[in-house]
């Protein structure tokens, strides 16, 4: 078995050492295929692991993680390096290119950066036509053109099927990583081309450590950080942030007033807090549902995740039957498929409001 040095590129992000070893292996054994799919949870660290890997194609050492080209694919702009990541159509590459190069910005100084969009992002056509078109270019510095896709799944059903023709006679130095939390939504055309690595989400110890190493942070608020974000690097490191614990605050609140107010009430707090995105909201309502769920079952055996909110949650679960908690987290989990469509997000909250208070 080869080792991971810890210098090694593949290395440099928490969780998930025996994919990474699995990877590398390949990778030193030339077994590696040249398109790759990395799938697995938000957070997980898959494009972290794009990252390394352009790393040991692009770098005529192997991934030294110093020289210039290390250098240029850790800042996203190495010449023989491109990145589609889905968007709406006011930050698409080709229609605002210096918009698209804020969001590649972002992504450079945080790998688990992602934008929010109020709309649903896709990857169309015309970015896969001119990301195969760039593909067929010979490298600029020699070693391999490597294109990354980002959560793949969001091409759209013709930019899919163009994509194919690309997977299918792909030019000898191309590289192609695709990353993906719903690679089932992927044809099973592409799936059949491209070798397959299963991310897993990160155990609490793997991103409390993480967290210590970047943040000066108290250990207890760390620990309360590692716990909420419950395996989701991305979530971790953004509430790190203050002012995402105090968003996290207000999501509770709201959480609580699906209990104790009215539906105009409910209306309100909406119409007062629309900076919130709904899979924001959904996510953190799945938590504490959660939590309220294993508190009125008095189980013992599981962790609650909020355990700074585990008061409210307590009389939550004492007056609340079990059978509406169990229909509560149904009416999220409903939410959280309709969400792909952008259903009007009032519509779903007030639709979670009923399964509490009309069954």
């Amino acid at each position: 078995m080869i080792g991971l040095q810890k210098d090694n590129p593949l290395i440099s992000f928490p969780g998930n050492i025996r994919v990474k070893r699995v990877i590398y292996k390949a990778f030193c054994s030339g077994q590696l295929s040249n398109a790759i799919l990395l799938a697995g949870p938000s957070g997980s660290g898959k494009f972290a692991q794009a990252l390394s890997l352009a790393k040991l194609f692009l770098c005529p050492k192997k991934g030294c993680g110093s020289c210039e080209d290390c250098l240029s694919v850790a800042n996203l702009n190495h010449p023989d390096l491109q990145i589609l990541i889905p968007t709406t159509k006011e930050e698409n590459p080709l229609e605002k290119p210096e918009k698209y190069a804020r969001i590649l910005a972002e992504k450079a100084k945080n790998p688990y950066y992602m934008p929010q969009y109020s709309s649903k992002p896709t990857i169309t056509i015309d970015s896969i036509r001119g990301f195969s078109s760039w593909l067929s270019l010979t490298p600029t510095r020699g070693l391999a053109k490597v294109g990354i896709i980002v959560e793949a799944d969001k091409m759209n059903e013709e930019a899919q099927n163009a994509f194919l023709k690309t997977l299918e006679e792909p030019p000898l130095y191309a590289r192609i990583i695709l990353t993906s939390a719903n690679f089932e939504e992927l044809l099973p055309t592409i799936l059949s081309r491209v070798e397959r690595f299963l991310f897993t989400q990160l155990t609490k110890t793997e991103t409390l450590e993480y967290l210590m190493k970047i943040s000066n942070k108290p250990h207890s608020e760390l620990e309360l950080i590692a716990a909420i974000a419950n395996g989701n690097l991305r979530q971790a490191i953004e509430l790190l942030d203050d002012k995402a614990l105090k968003a996290r605050d207000e999501k509770f609140k709201l959480f609580l007033a699906l209990f104790n107010e009215t539906e105009l009430e409910l209306l309100k707090w909406l119409l007062k807090n629309k900076e919130f995105p709904l899979d924001e909201i959904l996510e953190s309502f799945s938590s504490f549902a959660r939590d309220t769920i294993m508190l009125a079952l008095n189980d013992d055996t599981i962790t609650i995740i909020n355990f700074d909110k585990m008061d409210e949650l307590m009389k939550i679960a004492k007056k609340t039957p079990v059978e509406t908690l169990f229909r509560l987290v149904r009416s999220i989990e409903e939410a959280m498929r309709n969400m792909k469509s952008y259903i009007n997000p009032t519509i779903q909250l007030l639709h979670i409001y009923n399964s509490i208070h009309k069954g």
